[in-house]
């Protein structure tokens, strides 16, 4: 295993102008192409008016969801802000289409990312009409892979209290002919493994598949319901990369899948800050983050063997970051406290 360290200088680039205004509900700016030499932030983020959630892009937007408004980035650079209806700071982007909200009288929404002011469009579930027994929802903003996931084929699952304990909802969700969202089908999926003492610490989905990890253990779920417990330990992340299915677990542990999900086996020796990081699959790079620190490190995997090249993060420091995505030829990382990008080529430099 190898540690590879080179020492380049940092050459970004600074969108000064993305989400801009609060204020108006629509405007247009153009791009800052100014040199600086380390990550930045907008200072117009500061006082509380950060993004307190995540990005996702499409391949003609970038779409940046906050607690009060969106905000759209489309191919040619122009900024467009909406004021969104529902004002609070529980917002769960899912993927590129979708993001889960909680509404008055304990409803629970799912919207598109790309039509946020009108909730005529979404599909809201009333709990109580799941499960007679739902007490409590809780939606955790901060990191986009830990509360809920959304499946390839549309099927949302999340996790909710109980009177009962824990549980866990499946729901369907389709669009009619005028691409508004209805729900299909709701269930509960009967986990005799959740109970009142069960802490979950990931829902997550990948090739259809549902993995929702616990303390007692990690779960795989089909699009059927049908769960099967296969590995005792707790798991802390999952994550595919070049095809192949991985998770961690503590305090060293890396497991590997061959067969979708079904078996696992037992690696040790992954330092603690792989296994406690964030994966996303930027190109054909796998992007590890770390939220605080932070660290950002591009990780190949071989088998059980893992070769790590740490990325130049100077003006990160001190940051709670929540995502990355790569938009038109850039990288956008969000915090709780505003944007941050590069171009993608710079994006690529070794830490020094």
């Amino acid at each position: 295993m190898t540690l590879t360290l080179s020492r380049k200088v940092l050459k970004v680039l600074l969108f000064s102008t993305l989400l801009a205004s609060l204020a108006c509900k629509k405007e247009a700016s153009p791009r800052s192409t100014t040199p600086i030499k380390d990550w930045r932030n907008n200072s117009k983020f500061q006082g509380g008016t950060g993004i307190k959630t995540n990005l996702a892009a499409s391949e003609n937007e970038l779409y940046a969801l906050g607690p009060y408004y969106l905000s759209v980035l489309d191919a040619h650079y122009n900024t467009h802000h909406y004021i969104i209806q529902n004002r609070g700071i529980y917002k769960f982007p899912m993927g590129d289409e979708l993001y889960m909200d909680l509404l008055e009288g304990s409803r629970i929404s799912f919207n598109s990312i790309k039509r946020p002011i009108d909730y005529a469009t979404g599909a809201q579930l009333v709990p109580s009409s799941l499960d007679s027994t739902y007490s409590k929802y809780y939606l955790d903003f901060l990191i986009k892979d830990e509360v809920a996931a959304l499946s390839d084929q549309n099927q949302a699952m999340f996790s909710f209290r109980s009177t009962e304990g824990n549980k866990l909802a499946l729901v369907k969700i389709r669009q009619n002919a005028q691409r508004d969202y209805h729900i299909h089908s709701q269930e509960v999926i009967p986990f005799s493994a959740l109970d009142n003492s069960t802490r979950l610490g990931l829902i997550r989905s990948v090739n259809s598949v549902f993995y929702v990890g616990t303390d007692q253990g990690f779960f795989r779920i089909d699009s059927t319901g049908q769960h099967l417990k296969v590995l005792e330990n707790s798991v802390f992340r999952v994550f595919k990369s070049d095809g192949q299915l991985y998770a961690t677990g503590g305090p060293d542990k890396l497991f590997i899948s061959q067969d979708n999900g079904v078996n696992w086996t037992t690696h040790f020796g992954l330092p603690e800050d792989f296994v406690y990081a964030h994966y996303f699959e930027i190109g054909d790079s796998l992007i590890g983050m770390s939220t605080f620190g932070p660290n950002l490190f591009t990780l190949h995997l071989t088998d059980s063997q893992w070769r790590a090249r740490y990325l130049d993060d100077k003006g990160l420091e001190g940051y709670y970051l929540t995502s990355i995505v790569e938009f038109n030829d850039s990288i956008y990382i969000s915090s709780l406290d505003g944007i941050f990008t590069k171009s993608l080529q710079d994006f690529y430099r070794t830490k020094k």
